[in-house]
């Protein structure tokens, strides 16, 4: 299975997520889906999946419930693929 490229645009609820506190730190959320379209290349998402996610950024203003909407690129293998988020929408 070829994966990459890929973008695809995601909107959903964030179930947990977790950061240090540091500038310029990783953030690690997971998101279920409740919607999503592909931007490019092929999609891997499902409706209701919980997609693992991360990203970089001097701050987090994330809380369990929260929707978000989001653009990501699928990176990894076939069975433990993450998402970078490429761009973030409260």
């Amino acid at each position: 299975m070829l994966a990459a490229p890929n973008q695809s645009s995601v909107t959903g609820k964030v179930v947990e997520f977790s950061w240090t506190g540091l500038a310029e730190d990783k953030i690690h959320l997971v998101v279920k889906v409740d919607s999503f379209s592909s931007l490019s290349g092929p999609c891997l998402l499902e409706k209701d999946q919980l997609i693992k996610c991360f990203y970089y950024a001097e701050h987090c203003d994330y809380k369990k419930g929260d929707q978000v909407s989001l653009v990501v690129e699928y990176i990894g293998g076939p069975v433990k693929g993450v998402y970078q988020v490429l761009s973030v929408y409260v």
